[in-house]
Parts: structure tokens; sequence; C-alpha cells
């Protein structure tokens, strides 16, 4: 076991059994408030400073340090391409101050582990010679691991925790109520916490995954932050997770009196080449270690103006937390029986949710009444018969007049069941092929023979991929030659369908959809505007929409509501089809001659700080892509399409193609209150 694989162990603990940590973690897809001042919150300032505790001599994490390992940093603190460098993480132990029996004990054990190789780790779990505390507290496999981890808790005179108990987002009251802990903040703060999942390791040490805000001054809270919080006894052996990385060079750590009068020790760490700051505050009295891992800026929604976190703000956060608390010993056998019972009354709950449901869902005896029902632009769609899984029967094919469907329908045990969906192509041999509408990337599904009858839709497995990407060919993920790649593509021959008009579906009384969609005639503005307004008072976004405008953007005769929260981005737009509201296309700016622009901004370890902008005609509710480009703000390269690189003087003439427009905006009450 190499230095890594101890670090993927560490968080493999979370991964491999918090079904939802990542959706504490998930931030709302609209950026929240930025951190507030110290004039936001002086009132918390101002409180008494009564120091709590007995604090041993504050260590920072050089102090603590207990391993290192490298890595390649490929981008500069300002998220540029830079010449790859190998850089290196230290590891610190968050229990125990230099020297005292729990840092020691983890020091011990994390060098142990660092050069142990147990073979293959897999993912098995219920090891048979291994007791369950040790391996899923402390990630042990081996009868080796075992024994040498309760030398060093002899050796130290340390004790060892008992199984770990994973208590999910549904149960965690459970998990409050057995802890004796209800809140990880001072009731002063005013914050407004939401828990997730808890890792408990009995008889008292855990960690809690949340999403916390502070309030401001105008009654609104701050941007979510991601919290890791963890509290572990000294006297213990600590759980596996119980290590904190860092970078040495981008890190600054300093003492700190909180307003709550706890002596801090807070670390801002950034990682270069991305916009990713974390702060880390650890407090220690003589029987535990307090530990709160915060992800300060989700850089999925950094905007470039966004100011980045300083040391006063980690300060006014560490003013928030209650280093107080004192967890109440657990029964982990007790616990865990608990936890099951509650895990099974809440599979219940859901199963009869999902069951009342299912009920509400119509059923469709025939395709009549189905396409009926639930296609609202008969006039830009086709449709053909064919026996798609050769079992006599043919099913139906809806979607464009080159082929690529949007559903492929299906008539199983008296109902109606879409069995394959979305821009995909039938080829020979029962293969569907999808291509992607902006790069030249094919996937190829093939029919499982062997179907199952009573089961939902049908079984279908990828049988190849062929990709294109800055200027080379893969498949299956292997490069290849342009040749091979196009001879891959070419072996797979559509199937030539009996196309006709949607329009022209026979309908059971004998007539056409068509001749159905006529008699239900256009509506009147009246209608309209009721039909919208019934819609928007059920539609809630964050933050909620000011103001609307009408246009025909997809540019059908009828006027589409377009809502915003700030008179730019259009939230979502809307048409009403078939005296039904429908639902087009989602956060967009509106260019000229009603194309739709859709902007994203995203950092990754592969590619930096990356932009791309899709540009969408609107084909009833179907995108239809007209130009995609991608930026590299790291290198400042361009892509465009699936044609590859070009200057920023053609990015740019291709951008100047769509100007953005605005629509004509009005107060949202001007809808909602008539």
């Amino acid at each position: 076991m190499n230095n890594q694989d101890l670090l993927d162990a560490m968080s493999g603990v979370r991964d491999r059994y918090i079904q939802d940590a990542m959706q504490t973690k998930a931030p709302s897809a609209v950026p929240g408030r930025r951190l507030p001042r110290a004039v936001l919150i002086a009132a918390v300032i101002a409180l008494t400073m009564i120091l709590v505790g007995c604090v041993a001599v504050f260590l920072g994490l050089q102090e603590r340090k207990v391993g290192q390992y490298t890595y390649t940093q490929k981008y500069d603190d300002q998220g540029m391409a830079a010449e790859p460098t190998e850089k290196t993480m230290a590891v610190a132990a968050m229990t125990g101050s230099q020297d005292s029996p729990a840092h020691q004990a983890a020091r011990e054990w994390w060098e142990f582990t660092s050069t142990y190789d147990p073979g293959e780790l897999g993912n098995d779990s219920d090891l048979a010679d291994i007791p369950n505390n040790y391996e899923y507290t402390y990630q042990c496999r081996t009868p080796e691991m075992v024994e040498t981890l309760d030398s060093i808790a002899q050796k130290y005179g340390l004790q060892l925790l008992d199984t770990m108990v994973v208590v999910q987002r549904e149960q965690k009251d459970l998990a409050m109520e057995a802890l004796g802990v209800y809140s990880l903040f001072r009731e002063e703060a005013g914050v407004e916490a939401d828990y997730g999942a808890f890792l408990i390791c009995p008889p008292e040490n855990f960690t809690a995954h949340l999403n916390f805000s502070l309030p401001e001054a105008d009654g609104e809270f701050t941007q979510d932050i991601y919290a890791e919080v963890s509290y572990l006894r000294n006297d213990y052996i600590a759980q596996s997770n119980s290590y904190l990385t860092y970078d040495p060079e981008n890190s600054t750590q300093w003492e700190y009196t909180t307003a709550g009068g706890s002596r801090v020790l807070l670390v801002l760490t950034s990682n270069p080449g991305s916009y990713t700051f974390e702060g880390k505050i650890l407090a220690e009295t003589e029987e535990a270690t307090f530990v709160a891992e915060l992800d300060l800026v989700e850089s999925l929604f950094l905007e470039e103006d966004t100011p980045l976190p300083t040391q006063r703000d980690l300060e006014l956060l560490a003013d928030c937390f209650d280093y107080t608390i004192d967890p109440q010993s657990m029964d982990a056998d007790a616990l865990a029986q608990e936890v099951r019972a509650a895990e099974e009354a809440y599979r219940e709950s859901e199963e009869q949710k999902a069951a009342e449901y299912a009920a509400q869902i119509p059923v469709y005896a025939d395709y009549e009444a189905y396409i009926d029902a639930n296609f609202f632009f008969p006039e830009t769609q086709y449709y053909a018969f064919y026996d798609l899984d050769d079992d006599g029967n043919e099913e139906v094919y809806i979607g464009t007049a080159d082929g690529v469907c949007d559903r492929w329908l299906d008539l199983r045990d008296g109902a109606v069941q879409s069995i394959a969906e979305g821009g995909l192509r039938l080829c020979q041999g029962r293969i569907l092929e999808y291509k992607d509408p902006v790069f030249e990337n094919y996937i190829y599904y093939r029919l499982t023979e062997a179907n199952d009858p009573e089961a939902f839709g049908l079984d279908w497995t990828i049988q190849q991929t062929v990709s294109y990407r800055e200027g080379s060919w893969s498949m299956d993920g292997s490069p290849c030659i342009q040749e091979e790649a196009e001879a891959a593509i070419a072996a797979y021959v559509p199937v030539e369908l009996d196309l006709r008009p949607l329009t022209e579906f026979p309908m059971e009384d004998g007539g056409t959809l068509g001749q159905v969609v006529e008699t239900e005639g256009t509506p009147t503005r009246d209608e309209l505007l009721t039909a919208y307004a019934g819609y928007v008072s059920q539609f809630q976004t964050d933050p909620p929409v000011t103001c609307f405008a009408l246009e025909d953007i997809n540019e059908d005769g009828i006027d589409d509501l377009l809502l915003s929260s700030d008179g730019e981005l259009i939230r979502i737009a809307l048409t009403y089809k078939r005296e039904t509201v429908v639902e087009l296309i989602y956060d967009f700016y509106l260019c000229q001659g009603n194309v739709a622009e859709r902007a994203t901004r995203r950092e990754t370890y592969a590619e930096g700080i990356t932009e791309s902008r899709y540009f969408y005609k609107l084909d009833g509710n179907r995108h239809v892509c007209q130009d995609y480009l991608w930026h590299s703000v790291s290198d400042g390269s361009w892509r465009w399409n699936s044609e590859g690189a070009v200057s920023e003087a053609e990015a740019q003439a291709i951008l100047d193609r769509y100007p953005r427009t605005t629509p004509d905006f009005r107060p949202i009450d001007e809808l909602t209150v008539r």
C-alpha cells in the first residue's frame, strides 16, 4: 500500500458507505451571497469573550505532520497552464499535539500503512477473518494489519473504537439523538444548517457532513458552505479518516480566539490551478479534538469577479462553531440496530410513496392514446412501425425525418412503454447509434438477446464507442487512426424506416393525429396567460423569478413564456401546446434570430478552467445546435464544433454572429395577479 492508496482508503470510508454525502455537498445551481464582512456581524463579534476548556500549547500542522506524498502541478495559482512541476502534499494527524500518545500512534499507523502491501484491496466487505471494527473503522484488510494496530494501541496505552455506524441523511435526527448533540453551532451565531450523513464510531467519535450558511444584515443568508466536522477523543486511536492533507507552500495558518472564547488553529489552503479554497479549524482540549474542514469556494459556480476567501472570512466562520460539544457514550450494537430499523421504515415509506406516484401516472392501453397525450409538436416529427426486438410485433418509432428517434414505443402487458429514447438511430443487427449532436462521438448499443418480457423496457449494452477529440480518434478508449475510426462507423448501416409525418398517425376513430390537433385550435390570449399564470404559481427557483416576457422563440405562432430572476439570464422558457404548458429550455440568454445561448464555466484538474458556449435554435421543443465554442482559460486556446482548434479572432467572429438581445421583461405580478 503506497501513500496514495492510503489516502484513497481514508476517503473511501466516506465513499463506500455514504450514499448521500455528495448530495449534502452539492450547492445550489445559482451562486448565493459571499461571506459577510465583519461589519455585518458586529453583534456576534461583540459577545462576551470567555475562555472555554483547557487548551494545550497550540501547534501548527507542521508539528502534526505524519507523512507526505507527491503530485504533478499543471497550472499556476491563477489557473493558467504552467510547466508541469512535481509538488508535495503534507499529511497531518487530526488528533493530539506533537509527542502525545494519540499523535504518535497516528504517525506510526501512517508509516506502517504507507509501506505495507495487503495485496488487492478490492471492494469486498465483511471479511471473515477481520473483526468489523478493524475493517470498517480502521480499514484493516489482513490479519497482519489487525495485529499491528493492536500493538500500536497497547504501546501507547490507547483504546480502539467500536464498529463504525453510518447514519444516512434520512436518519440524521437519530444520529443527533444518539450523540446527544443537536447542533454544531453556537446559538448566538444564527446559522442555518442542513445536516447530511453521520459517520459514528462509538463510544463518542463522529464525523458529520453538512451545509451551512450565515445570516446577513438584510435578513438573507450567505451561500451554502460544505463542511465535514469531526469530534475525536484523544484516548482512542482515531478512525482511518482522521488525517488532514494540505499544501505547505499554499497554506496560511494562525491562532485565533473566537467570539465564544475558544482558542483555535485556523488554516487557509488554496489548490494551485484550481479556484478551490479550503479552510480548516482545529480546537483541542484535554479530552478531544474538534476539526472542521470547509469548502470555501465551489469552483463550478465561481464567477470571475468573486472575491477570494480571506483570513477574516475564516475567522468569522470559526466564530460560529460550538467547540464545547460533549457527545454522550454510545453502544455500537444498539445504535446499529436502531439505524437498521429506521432505514427499513424509511425504505417502506419510500416504496409507499413510489407506489402512490406510480398510481398517478397515466397508463395507455394503445399507441393512439399515448401519442395523443404525449407528443405536443407532431408537425415536426415522423413515425414508423418496425419490429425492433424481433418478437413478431411491430413497435413504433417517433423522431426526425432522418431517422433519429425521440422515442421507441412498445406495447407490453397491455400498456405502452418507452423502450429507448434520446437521439438514437437504428442500425442493422438491432444496433442503436448515438451520435453527439456537437462532436464526432459515437456510442453503439446492442439489444441483449435475452430480454425478460415482463421487465420494463429493453436491455441495451454498449457494443462499441468511437470518439474524436483534439485532432485524434479513439475506439473503446484506445487510440486509433482516422481510417480505422471511419471504417468502424461505416460498418453500422442505418435501417431504412418507412417514415411518415406524425400528423398522419392513424387514430382509433379512423382519423389522423393531425385532424385531432386541428380541432383543438389556437389558444386565445386569455387562455394562454391563464395557463402560464397557473404554471408560474407552482414554479419555484432560488433566487425566485421576478419578471417575465412573451416572445415566440420557437417560431410556431404561439408566444412563449420567458421567466427571469435578473432580467438577463432566462431561467426557463415555456410554451402552450395542445392545452398543456410545455417546457422548452432552461438557463439561457436570448440572441438575435431567436437563438438560445447557454454558457458554462467549470474547472477540472485535467483541463484547468474552461468555458463553453452553446447556441441553439428550437425546432418545436427540440434543441438544434448551431454552433459550439470551447475556450480554455488556462492556455487561451479555442475549439469550434468538431472542427478543432480556431484562433481567438475566429472564435470572436463566431460569437459576433449571435449578439444577445433583451426581451421586454415585465414584473411577474402582472402575470400572476390578474
